[in-house]
């Protein structure tokens, strides 16, 4: 579940930097997961995943994962708060914390 938490936050931070001259987003923390509801086998995970703030070349991301069961109900199964960086490559080729430019709305 974290590993789909976090690609669905990387997600979320790439469409939001699309356009800046920022090479790429990594996740620098995993704030806070809080698992409310198991999913059983059988069962799919919908992630939804939004950007709640950003800062110079920081995104907070909330996701939120629903469990389906065969009748299409959903129910809450997992939401986590992430933050996720900005970077670029530099003329070494190691990547470096990078501003986005971005404003969050």
């Amino acid at each position: 579940m974290i590993a789909w938490i976090d690609l669905a936050a990387g997600k979320a931070a790439h469409r939001f930097i699309q356009g800046s001259s920022a090479d790429a987003v990594v996740t620098r923390a995993i704030k806070e997961v809080n698992f409310t509801n198991p999913v059983f086998l059988g069962e799919w995970v919908n992630f939804k995943s939004e950007v709640v703030t950003a800062g110079k070349s920081s995104i907070v991301i909330q996701v939120k994962a629903r469990a389906e069961d065969r009748n299409a109900r959903e129910r809450l199964a997992c939401e986590a708060t992430l933050v996720m960086v900005t970077v670029k490559k530099n003329k070494a080729g190691n990547y470096i914390k990078y501003p986005h430019g971005k404003i969050y709305k």
